[in-house]
């Protein structure tokens, strides 16, 4: 018999985390607003912390059966889209315009001065999570579809192995990304990434504005 349950909870706990992990491991604003804190060392818990709530809160949704009545209101979707679009551009051009300093700096000290402070970590990890519509188009097409196929006594244990991966992957990325300090420490490296990022996250802008055109 506890076999049985055991392998009642397993089956369902697995899903969620092997489903929610292959989801939100794509490369995205969120992942690279994670990974670029990890780098520098600027607020990584917090950065990390954050996007690891706003997947609880989205989990939820999507597993409440939230998800499908949240992304079928097209008013939700352009403002989450422009508002989206705002905030990825504004960022993008502050890193772009932390790019152009002066080579000769020391990283750390002139790192993103767009993110040197916990409250606008905090705001920017927020945005890149709800300000996202692919987020919302993810729950429904994932995690929506997945739980809705399982009896309500094992919801919670879906829910919870998707809540894990995005622990897990959130934190492993932020702390990981120290073992990729050596490069920060080269001349023009933090100038590069600041750049490349700049650009990544233009281009993201850009390709939300384009699907909701």
């Amino acid at each position: 018999m506890s076999t049985v349950i055991s392998l009642d909870a397993f089956i369902p706990f697995t899903h969620g985390f092997l489903l929610n992990m292959s989801a939100i491991m794509a490369l995205g604003p969120q992942n690279l607003f994670v990974l670029r804190q990890g780098l520098h060392r600027r607020h990584a818990f917090i950065a990390a912390g954050v996007s690891t709530l706003a997947e609880i809160v989205l989990a939820t949704l999507a597993i409440g059966g939230m998800g499908t009545l949240i992304a079928s209101s097209s008013a939700f979707v352009m403002m989450a889209t422009v508002a989206g679009v705002a905030f990825l551009t504004g960022y993008g051009l502050c890193l772009l315009r932390s790019a152009r300093r002066s080579a000769g700096d020391i990283p750390e000290c002139r790192v993103s001065g767009c993110m040197l402070r916990a409250g606008a970590v905090v705001a920017a990890a927020l945005s890149v999570a709800f300000l996202n519509p692919s987020a919302y188009v993810d729950m429904v097409l994932v995690l929506t579809p997945a739980a809705s196929q399982l009896p309500a006594s094992q919801r919670f244990l879906f829910g919870a192995g998707a809540v894990l991966a995005a622990c897990v992957w959130f934190f492993g990325l932020s702390y990981g990304a120290r073992l990729f300090e050596g490069f920060l420490k080269r001349p023009g490296s933090a100038s590069i990434l600041d750049r490349l990022s700049g650009w990544m996250m233009i281009g993201m802008a850009a390709m939300l504005a384009w699907r909701q055109a």
